[in-house]
C-alpha cells in the first residue's frame, strides 16, 4: 500500500531520498525526457531535455484545461500520480510517495511539518533589491547547475529557482476556519457550505461571485484554499500597470509554478482535502459535470483531459479522465490521514466439540487497509465459559507497504462445562480505534 505521508512524519532518510529523486528526475542522464514538445521547448531554452520539465512543459501548456473548471481536482491527482510514479522509478524505492505539507498546521519555521528547510525544499528568496531579489539560496533546489530553469515566463532569463523575496506571514495563508467550512464544520450561522462537487458557472475564467464560490466545493477549494498558497510562496515584489505581479517567483505564476518542487507538497494536501470532502459527503460527491458537452473539452466526466491522454508520454497505468480519478484509493495510494477500512472477516466463531473443563481460544478476524495504527480491544464478552483471554490487552496493527492489507487477531477464550453435547452460545464486543 502506498502511504502519502504528513511532511511531519517523515524521517531524515525519506527526505533525503525524495530530494534525490527529484533531482535524479531533472539529470538527462538518468531521467530522459519522454515528451518531444518538451523536449524541444527545453533545448530552444539552452537547456538539457530531462524527465522533469516534461512535467513543467505539461502544466505550463495545459493553461484553462486544468484550471477555473471542474478538472482542477482530477486533472492534479493524475499529474501528482504519474510522477510520483516516476519518482519510485528513478529511487528505485516503489514505495517511495511525495508527501503533503498541511499548511493548515505548518505555517511557521517553528511547527512541525515546516517543509522549506534545506533538507527538503530549501529556504525563500534572497531579499533583494537587485537583480538576484528571490534566488532560492540555500537547499537541494537553490544550484542552477543541477537544478536550472529551462521552461520560463516570457522575457525572463533567470536560470535560479525564485520563491517569495522573505518568509511570508503566516496570516497569510489560508486559515483552519477556511479550511473546516469547506467541510461543513463549524460555518457561521445563516451561511453555506459547499456540498456539491461543481456547478455553474463550469468554466469560471472571469471571477464567479461568492455564493457561486460557496456552491462548488471545486471553486472553494481551488480559489479559497489553493491560489493563495501559490503566491504565498512566490511571492511578487514588481507590479504591472494593471497591478499585476510583474515579477516574482515561480510558484507565483502557473505556467511555471512547476519548477518548484514545492508544488508537489503543496498540490499533494489539496488532493487530500478533496478527498476529505469525498469521504464526508459519499455519493453526494460524485464528479460534476458529467454529460459530455456541458463544460468546456477535458472537463465532463469521460472525457480525456488535456495533456494527460497521450500514452507514450508516461510510464505509470493512466486515469485520463475526471472520472477515472473519483477514488483515490482506486488510483493507487492513500494519505496517513485517511481513516482505515475494517472489515470483520468472522461473524461467527465455532469452537466445536470441546472437552470438559478444557480452555481453548479461538481468534475474531478483521481485514484492514490503513496508513496508520489500527487498535483492537475486546470489550465485552457474554455466555457460560466464554471469557477475555487473560493478558490479551490491546491488539495492534500497523500498514504494510509491501501489501494492500494486513490482518488482525483478537482472542475469544473458552472453557468447556456444563451438560455434555448441549451446545453453548456467546458474544463477543470488539472496538477498533485509532490514536
Amino acid at each position: 500500500m502506498l502511504c502519502r505521508k504528513n511532511v511531519a512524519d517523515l524521517t531524515p532518510a525519506e527526505k533525503a531520498e525524495l530530494v534525490q529523486a527529484f533531482l535524479d528526475l531533472k539529470d538527462p542522464a538518468k531521467s530522459p525526457s519522454r515528451i518531444p514538445a518538451a523536449a524541444t521547448a527545453v533545448t530552444a531554452a539552452g537547456g538539457t531535455p530531462n524527465r522533469y520539465d516534461d512535467y513543467v512543459w505539461l502544466h505550463n501548456t495545459v493553461s484553462a484545461g486544468a484550471h477555473r473548471g471542474p478538472a482542477f481536482g482530477p486533472w492534479h491527482r493524475e499529474f501528482l500520480h504519474q510522477i510520483e510514479y516516476d519518482l519510485q522509478v528513478v529511487s528505485g524505492n516503489h514505495h517511495l510517495t511525495i508527501p503533503y505539507w498541511d499548511w493548515i498546521s505548518a505555517r511557521s519555521a517553528a511547527d512541525a511539518g515546516w517543509p522549506f528547510t534545506n533538507d527538503l525544499l530549501g529556504g525563500f528568496g534572497n531579499a533583494g533589491p537587485g537583480p538576484s531579489t528571490g534566488f532560492v539560496t540555500a537547499g537541494p533546489f537553490a544550484n542552477p547547475a543541477t537544478w536550472r530553469m529551462n521552461i520560463r515566463r516570457s522575457g525572463d532569463t533567470d536560470l535560479t529557482l525564485k520563491r517569495s523575496n522573505g518568509i511570508p506571514a503566516a496570516a497569510d495563508l489560508p486559515t483552519r476556519a477556511e479550511a473546516l467550512r469547506g467541510f461543513g464544520i463549524a460555518v457561521p450561522a445563516g451561511q453555506s457550505w459547499p456540498q456539491v462537487y461543481d456547478g455553474t458557472p463550469w468554466n469560471d475564467l472571469t471571477a464567479p461571485t461568492n455564493a457561486q464560490v460557496l456552491a462548488s466545493f471545486r471553486k472553494y477549494l481551488e480559489r479559497v484554499l489553493h491560489d493563495g498558497v501559490h503566491v504565498w510562496i512566490g511571492g511578487a515584489w514588481e507590479f504591472n500597470a494593471l497591478g499585476q505581479p510583474g515579477d516574482g517567483g515561480h510558484m507565483t505564476f502557473p505556467s511555471v509554478s512547476v519548477n518548484d518542487p514545492a508544488f508537489w507538497l503543496h498540490h499533494c494536501n489539496v488532493d487530500r482535502l478533496w478527498a476529505i470532502w469525498q469521504r464526508k459527503l459519499g455519493a453526494a460527491s460524485d464528479y460534476l459535470p458529467q454529460a459530455a458537452g456541458t463544460a468546456n473539452a477535458g472537463h465532463n466526466g469521460d472525457d480525456t483531459m488535456i495533456n494527460l491522454g497521450t500514452a507514450a508520454w508516461f510510464a505509470a497505468p493512466m486515469f485520463s479522465t475526471p472520472n477515472a480519478n473519483e477514488d483515490h484509493h482506486a488510483v493507487g495510494y492513500w494519505f496517513h490521514s485517511d481513516l482505515p477500512e475494517v472489515e470483520l472477516d468472522t461473524p461467527s466463531v465455532a469452537f466445536g466439540s470441546v472437552p470438559e473443563l478444557l480452555t481453548t481460544f479461538h481468534p475474531v478476524q478483521f481485514t484492514v487497509r490503513t496508513c496508520r495504527q489500527v487498535r483492537f480491544e475486546l470489550t465485552a464478552v457474554t455466555g457460560a465459559g466464554f471469557s477475555a483471554p487473560a493478558g490479551q490487552g490491546i491488539v495492534t496493527v500497523d500498514h504494510d507497504d509491501h501489501a494492500e492489507t494486513v490482518t488482525a487477531h483478537v482472542f475469544v477464550q473458552f472453557q468447556a462445562s456444563g451438560p455434555v453435547g448441549v451446545p453453548q452460545a456467546g458474544t463477543a464486543t470488539v472496538r477498533a480505534f485509532i490514536v
